[in-house]
């Protein structure tokens, strides 16, 4: 087969071109993801059918420890071990703190013994032994400063020494001192001690008695116990282990009664002014629980707690009902659950459409309310023509264009362009 001239010519021009190319496709430039607040239409909480997913909780839990350091001697319990109010759950070594109890308390009683004796005064013979040191210490005196006269007198005369002296009047000194200490335990014992002497042992004997207490105290925090019937979910510690004052021991939890904590969207909350407060609303609803360990099985669940504060990162509100939890059956805190909400006769009908965040909603140039719905697999945004109710706070009602479910922008409405590929704003985007 022969080939033309002209393709000829054309061929070295198309293997110059492909060795430009260096043989590798030009590389594309990535495409741009914007974050962006994301909000689910959700049904109002009065409308049937209406679940909130949530998690189960012990209704009380607490971590236990130690006021009071020390090497562990004893640890008897295990997780999941049930235990009632008072029962032991770890003991540290409690020599130290016994020892510093017996010495409070030693110093306590003698002081105590002290002051009585302070009160009552000194014995008929405990004052004729005073009397009689006091005059053994005159005598002694009056013998020592005689001497101490006489010496002088013969240095005067030339006769004797200027050291004799010296010692002599020391040795006075001495017994003058004796014979002052002698006078006052003599009188001590035959008028009683003084008022402040007295004040001041009871003042001590106040301050041992605190060191007692705190002591007994530290001694009786040397064990811990069950403050109440429960389950030990955690142990943390090994025994023989030296643990520190607070330190977390076990983690304690009363299984007898189980929360789910839930979060309540701002479109749920719109539908709260209908009543006076949120018990109000609690109290309409009929409010039950499903766990994911039981489905099909629903036990009734009662408002404990509801936050008014919304999350800054999720803008929901936290939510907690109490649940009995079945007897046949093992729920654990940890668990799955969904809590359902059901009107009463009597509830206030729930409006049409859906509340949505009002900067969702922008209007295109001719005036049509939008907002852009996010496709859930490609995370794409269209958008949607809605038709607007009232505004509520931070909130619009959308009587059309939505259903339960979509997810939508709930931010940068006027920067968005449809096909735009977005995804959740986090804390520190731009």
């Amino acid at each position: 087969m022969r080939i033309p001239c002209r393709m000829l010519t054309a061929i070295p021009c198309m293997l110059t071109m492909l060795a430009g190319c260096g043989g590798d496709p030009a590389p594309q430039p990535e495409e741009r993801t914007y974050a962006v607040k994301l909000f689910t239409v959700t049904a109002a909480m009065g409308a049937p059918g209406r679940e909130f997913p949530g998690t189960v909780q012990a209704s009380t839990a607490v971590d236990l420890g130690f006021r009071v350091p020390g090497p562990l001697i004893e640890l008897p319990v295990t997780a999941s071990q049930e235990l009632k109010e008072g029962d032991v759950v770890a003991r540290v070594d409690p020599r130290d703190y016994q020892t510093r109890l017996d010495s409070t308390e030693s110093m306590l009683s003698e002081a105590r013994a002290q002051l009585n004796a302070m009160k009552a005064g000194a014995r008929p013979e405990d004052i004729q032994i005073a009397e009689a040191t006091v005059s053994a210490a005159r005598a002694t005196y009056t013998e020592a400063n005689t001497q101490y006269d006489r010496l002088a007198n013969l240095l005067e005369e030339d006769v004797g020494t200027q050291s004799d002296v010296d010692r002599q009047r020391q040795l006075r000194d001495v017994t003058k001192a004796e014979l002052s200490k002698a006078e006052q335990s003599l009188k001590a014992a035959t008028e009683g001690a003084r008022m402040e002497d007295v004040q001041a042992m009871e003042a001590r004997i106040e301050g041992l008695e605190t060191q007692r207490q705190d002591a007994a105290n530290a001694m009786k925090d040397t064990t811990l116990l069950a403050p109440f019937d429960g389950v030990i979910a955690v142990v943390h510690v090994e025994n023989r282990q030296i643990v520190q004052a607070n330190q977390a021991i076990v983690r304690f939890q009363d299984e007898s009664a189980l929360e789910v904590n839930i979060q309540v969207s701002e479109a749920d909350i719109a539908t709260g002014p209908k009543y006076e407060t949120v018990e109000d609303l609690a109290e309409s609803l009929n409010i039950e629980a499903e766990f994911a360990a039981l489905p099909g099985q629903r036990f009734p669940a009662t408002l404990k707690d509801f936050e008014t504060q919304a999350d800054p990162q999720t803008q929901t509100f936290a939510a907690t009902f109490l649940v009995t939890p079945p007897k046949d059956a093992q729920i654990r805190p940890g668990m799955n659950a969904t809590l359902h909400g059901k009107p009463t006769e009597d509830a206030v009908p729930d409006e049409p459409g859906f509340w949505v965040p009002v900067n969702a909603v922008f209007s295109d140039s001719s005036g049509a309310s939008k907002l852009w719905r996010v496709d859930s697999y490609s995370n794409r945004v269209a958008q949607q023509e809605v038709s607007l109710g009232a505004m509520r706070d931070s909130l619009v009602h959308v009587l059309t264009g939505v259903s339960a479910g979509d997810l939508i922008a709930a931010s940068a409405a006027n920067s968005l362009k449809a096909g735009m590929k977005v995804r959740a704003y986090e804390p520190g985007d731009a």
